[in-house]
């Protein structure tokens, strides 16, 4: 990264569209405001961690939008966001002991953040790695189908996502059995070794030519398509309020919701606005989980 990372300016969600006073009825409907609370405790521990050791993030996804947005979380999302670049996560991982404020797992591969407290109460949020995607498609695809082709092991847990849920009954199906049989082979090939370092190396960039996006395929297989390009970075990290404390953000947040989201400043319609994790992944076997400190 550049000199521009340090690069700061005034706050950055100076303007809220939709107050979270005036939308804030569905935490009361859905039953979130204790969970709110708890990650919003756990959004300040992180924000105090990385600022001790001169890391860099940003709030991200729906945390990022409930920011802009509301300045605060969206009021019926039921977790929250933040993300690194690779730089930055191998840096967290580095300053890492068993005795820091934050704790840092994998649960299928996908990085959480969480408390020795609030890990008690399965309280999490997510850490999202922001990777250069190779510009050779075929590359990328390879190595999208190896971490797809190891997550298979993982296969038959409890973790649902309400997204899978739009699929017929036939495909679903379908999509199971074919699971199961690349599960099985996941199991053969991978015997006793760690599952989650081969992944690692699966996604590594290596000396691959870059192409100028960011991708989630390090993390987040499933969603690929969520791609940005990588001058939403070029401005730094500046600070947004979110619920009256300042955190980090994006100086192009604008520019990065817009690419996720399209015109994110939109209420969503009605039957939207609900959460959309009913299945908490601290609730994964064992075998889907790994510590990092």
């Amino acid at each position: 990264m550049s000199g521009a990372d340090t690069k700061t300016k005034a706050i950055i969600n100076y303007i809220i569209p939709y107050p979270y006073s005036k939308v804030g009825s569905y935490e009361e409907k859905y039953n979130l405001k204790e969970a709110h609370e708890d990650m919003m405790r756990l959004l300040l521990s992180f924000d105090r961690f990385c600022k001790e050791h001169d890391l860099k993030y940003s709030l991200a996804d729906g945390t990022l939008l409930g920011a802009m947005r509301h300045g605060d979380f969206v009021p019926w999302d039921d977790d929250a966001d933040v993300m690194m670049t690779r730089t930055e996560y191998t840096k967290l991982r580095q300053v890492l002991a068993e005795d820091s404020e934050i704790k840092v797992l994998k649960i299928h591969f996908l990085d959480r953040v969480t408390t020795k407290e609030l890990l008690e109460k399965k309280i999490y949020i997510d850490l999202f790695i922001n990777e250069e995607k190779p510009a050779n498609e075929l590359v990328f695809k390879w190595k999208k189908f190896k971490t797809g082709f190891l997550r298979t092991a993982f296969h038959n847990t409890k973790v649902r996502n309400v997204r899978h849920d739009k699929y017929n009954k036939t495909y679903k199906k379908i999509r199971d059995i074919v699971s199961s049989i690349l599960g099985l082979f996941a199991k053969i090939i991978v015997g006793p070794r760690d599952i989650f370092e081969l992944n690692d190396k699966a996604v590594a960039i290596k000396k691959h030519k870059p192409s100028g996006i960011y991708t989630r395929y390090t993390s987040r297989m499933y969603e690929t398509g969520r791609r940005f390009n990588k001058k939403s970075y070029d401005e730094g990290y500046g600070e947004v309020l979110f619920r009256g404390e300042k955190l980090m953000a994006l100086i192009n947040s604008d520019t990065f919701l817009k690419e996720m989201y399209g015109d994110y400043s939109l209420l969503p319609s009605e039957e939207r606005r609900k959460p959309e994790h009913p299945v908490n992944m601290l609730d994964s076997p064992k075998k889907c989980i790994k510590f990092f400190n």
